[in-house]
């Protein structure tokens, strides 16, 4: 009995031990002062394990640490894994909420894992699911831990590691295990990382690790690359794959277009009655483009979008027939809807497959493996490409807007599927030319017409607003965009001109209270109406990363204010005219007869510039923003 209780005591003391060292683990003192300047999130512990078994199974394994600082990262406590139950399924979440000392507080519950719908917006059919989880507490610091295991029964993707996650993260330690079976390839590319991963063996398997340890937390800086570009990362990907009944490879962009090519063939078969009315529609049409715009306008009003991510259905369409007789589809069943009825049309199309996204968006041209969320249309006319964005009802036929437009997409053939860039627009093809008629009062309000002309992507936003919002939300947009004192928006009116290259022409009508300043015999005011820009970037800033800009464009005003009689220019702002890598700004104000005119013009290129032109960028901002609200004051002739 004795001897019974001191194995006992042995045991409860090695357990109080094993406490105490995982307390001090995640004790905040343990944290190097280095990571704690200028981070809210400490990243303590970081491990990614993938095993797999075969070209179709893995499982993986991530723990994390993270040391919230503060209010600002909140998030990091909150946690959310996604499944499917066919391809993805989650066989174990575990979580602990420990205090600034490493003290665990609580674990997490079954009964605190919240299981959701997966649905996004504009997706109504979907078997992805969320299990969410994590902990609700305010005293800082404090710290959680998060360990799932995941198993995948298809490996068309693979997890990307990225050691740093997120701006003002700093990272203790990052580690990202994968083990395979020798006959099973893999394929990585990383970045930001010098050094090959560490290679050996568990057993008959190979195994390749990367791992980074004190990584100082960093802010995120204007215009700079996109966040994964920046951090340490390793993308992965098997060379040859299984997706439930389908064997596809990324050996090659040609490899991976023919697997795509197996989810699509012989799904455009279009019922006899569609077929008929597609030859109805294009009988006596001689042009490409108007037979494409025809079809397509039928497209836009006879269906609907709607995401269905069901099994292997989130890569593959459904057939033509299924669309016409439901009316709906997603981005793949759509596209192939109207690749079917250009075939049938006799015109050759090419189903393409995109990732999409406004903005910056990162692609690994070099990396041939499955990038993709999006499928457009290609229709091949020679030197005269139209491309197709089949989800949208009102998108002009051969416009592709900012979601789609000058990225690569993979063109899916059976044979010779390849890499070509979508159409690109220049920043004299986005442009908004403005034209503006005023009238100044007596006691300085104004009274003034604005017409303006938004082409190309400048045409998007206002297009997204005229289809999607009612117009008393419109004019609350409008609102919140005129920079002006008080004022109130009298009319307003929109024209669209629909086409390859699109545009919208807005009518505004607005009154504006005491514009003016009216001093004795002077007037006081901004020639510039609505162009005024507030671009004011820190001198100071130490710059690290490259300045991108991806959005080119040309913005031309030409005001004419009605100011009265007898008045003559005391001071007009001075001519500018700035050339700088960014771009060009060039503006001029006169006063003939009654009339103050002023023209601005200003035209951003899109580039990549090193961040030593950092100080450039500073000095053209600030040199646009004082012109644009340079002052001419004007004065009564004496009599």
């Amino acid at each position: 009995m004795k001897q019974q209780l001191a194995t006992c005591i042995l045991i409860a003391g090695a357990a109080l031990v094993a406490l105490a060292a995982r307390s001090q683990e995640f004790s905040v003192s343990k944290i190097p002062d280095s990571l704690l300047k200028g981070a809210n999130v400490v990243k303590r512990v970081d491990e990614h394990e993938l095993k797999i078994s075969s070209r179709s199974k893995a499982s993986y394994r991530h723990r994390r640490v993270y040391t919230i600082l503060n209010e600002k990262a909140d998030g990091w406590a909150v946690s959310g894994e996604s499944y499917d139950n066919r391809f993805f399924s989650i066989d174990d979440i575990e979580g602990h909420l420990y205090d600034a000392a490493g003290n665990k507080i609580k674990s997490l519950k079954k009964s605190e894992i919240r299981d959701l719908s997966g649905m996004g917006g504009g997706t109504e059919v979907s078997d992805n699911r969320i299990k969410e989880f994590g902990f609700y507490h305010r005293t800082y610091p404090y710290t959680v831990e998060f360990v799932t295991e995941t198993n995948f029964r298809g490996l068309m993707f693979l997890p990307t590691w990225r050691a740093i996650e997120a701006e003002l993260m700093s990272v203790q330690q990052t580690s990202f295990r994968i083990q395979h079976p020798a006959s099973v390839d893999i394929l990585y590319k990383a970045f930001n990382y010098s050094e090959a991963p560490q290679k050996g063996n568990d057993g008959s398997d190979v195994v390749l690790k990367w791992q980074l340890q004190g990584l100082r937390a960093r802010s995120a800086e204007y215009q700079a690359p996109p966040w994964s570009e920046l951090t340490p990362s390793v993308f992965t990907a098997m060379k040859e794959f299984e997706m439930g009944d389908y064997a596809g490879s990324n050996a090659s962009w040609e490899a991976f277009g023919n697997f795509v090519h197996t989810l699509v063939k012989g799904r455009d078969q279009l019922p006899p009655d569609l077929a008929a009315k597609v030859n109805e529609l294009v009988a006596g049409k001689t042009d490409t483009y108007d037979k494409v715009a025809t079809l397509y306008k039928y497209l836009q009003e006879n269906t609907r979008y709607i995401s269905i991510q069901l099994g292997i259905g989130g890569w593959q369409p459904f057939d033509a027939a299924f669309v016409h007789s439901k009316k709906y589809g997603d981005c793949k069943a759509l596209t192939n809807f109207m690749m079917a009825m250009l075939k049938q049309a006799g015109i050759p199309s090419i189903y393409s497959v995109i990732k999409s996204g406004r903005g910056v968006t990162r692609f690994l041209s070099d990396f041939p493996s499955s990038q993709f969320d999006h499928v457009i249309l290609c229709v091949p006319n020679n030197k005269d490409t139209i491309w197709l964005e089949c989800t949208s009802s009102t998108m002009p036929a051969g416009y592709l807007g900012d979601f789609t437009c000058n990225r690569p997409a993979l063109l899916v053939k059976e044979t010779g599927s390849q890499l070509v860039r979508t159409p690109h627009y220049n920043s004299l093809q986005n442009m908004q030319v403005r034209r503006i008629s005023a009238r100044l009062l007596p006691d300085g309000s104004m009274k003034c017409e604005s017409n303006t002309s938004y082409k190309a992507l400048q045409f998007d936003n206002v297009h997204d607003m005229l289809h999607q919002l009612p117009r008393d939300k419109q004019k609350e947009i409008l609102q919140r965009s005129i920079n002006l004192g008080t004022y109130e928006i009298v009319d307003f009116n929109y024209e669209e001109h629909p086409g390859r290259l699109p545009s919208v022409d807005e009518k505004l009508e607005i009154a504006v209270l005491n514009y003016a300043q009216v001093t004795g015999k002077r007037l006081m005011l901004v020639p510039n109406v609505l162009s005024r820009y507030n671009w004011r970037l820190s001198k100071d800033s130490s710059r690290q990363f490259d300045i991108v800009f991806t959005y080119p464009f040309c913005d031309v005003d030409s005001v004419s204010i009605e100011v009265g009689e007898g008045y003559r220019a005391e001071s007009l702002p001075k001519p500018v005219k700035l050339e700088t890598a960014f771009g060009s700004y060039e503006t001029f104000t006169e006063l003939r007869g009654t009339t103050l005119h002023y023209y601005r013009r200003m035209q951003r290129q899109e580039g990549r510039y090193p961040a030593s032109k950092w100080p450039e960028l500073v000095q053209f901002m600030e040199d646009i923003t004082k012109a644009d609200r340079a002052k001419a004051v004007l004065v009564k002739a004496t009599e």
